[in-house]
């Protein structure tokens, strides 16, 4: 973890995530600020469209060339299914983060990076 970074537990609708923030407008102390709470919140609602834009690049690579005897293919809906929210890391620059999924053992285990300026996803890595 770098020397600014904060981790902290975010809890949404009853579900915790683990959060890690180095912007120092997103913090008061050791816990987050009203501008920090809703730019995690905001990230956390669009959880469902970080993970159209993931399917959206990595379905068909997926498809193509990671099925095997023990991993059929999926269609969007079973491969978004899979993908689950880990953890949100938070720039020092107000608005950006990175989004990790679990990828539910579709690529081997590796976690699946997502660079979000503001509310939009920029681009989308295979990780770990």
């Amino acid at each position: 973890m770098g020397a600014g970074m904060s981790e902290l537990i975010h809890e949404v609708d009853g579900v915790r995530y683990r959060v890690l923030v180095e912007c120092p407008e997103y913090l008061l102390g050791d816990v987050l600020s009203n501008e920090g709470r809703s730019y995690i919140d905001g990230i956390i609602r669009s959880c469902s469209a970080l993970k159209d834009f993931v399917a959206q690049r990595y379905l068909q690579i997926y498809n193509e060339s990671w099925i095997d005897e023990d991993h059929r293919e999926l269609n969007e809906p079973e491969f978004k299914e899979k993908l689950s929210l880990e953890d949100i890391s938070i720039y020092e620059k107000p608005g950006c983060a990175l989004v990790y999924f679990g990828d539910g053992d579709m690529f081997g285990g590796h976690c699946i990076e997502v660079h979000v300026e503001g509310a939009e996803p920029k681009n989308a890595m295979l990780a770990g």
